[in-house]
């Protein structure tokens, strides 16, 4: 079974780049606890320039989270990256994310072309 999380924001126009993460929690992690740590970057995100939107998936059957965030370019959502790294909230994070699992894509939208 998939479950959306209530932590959504609404896109204040359309995004430029998607970030999608996907992971894992520490083995032993309550659920609950990882998805506590995941909302107390919601307002360092919200601060960081280029930030649109965000959004939070578990998978719990394979038991894989996702967060998914919508930047105004691919450059301001790299530049957030690094300066996440150096954020009060990533040790918070660190301690329920299974880094080895972690994986991060940040994606363009494409337009798809006319049906024939």
């Amino acid at each position: 079974m998939t479950s959306t999380s209530t932590l959504t924001s609404t896109p204040t126009s359309t995004p430029g780049c998607l970030e999608l993460a996907t992971f894992k929690a520490r083995p032993g992690t309550d659920p609950a606890e990882v998805g506590r740590a995941l909302a107390s970057a919601q307002a360092w995100l919200a601060a960081q320039p280029g930030f649109l939107s965000r959004r939070l998936l578990r998978d719990e059957a394979q038991d894989t989270w996702v967060d998914e965030v919508s930047w105004r370019s691919a450059e301001e959502a790299h530049r957030a990256g690094e300066a996440f790294l150096a954020s009060p909230v990533a040790a918070a994070l660190d301690r329920v994310i299974d880094m080895g699992s972690f994986r991060c894509l940040h994606a363009a939208p494409v337009p798809l072309p006319a049906a024939p």
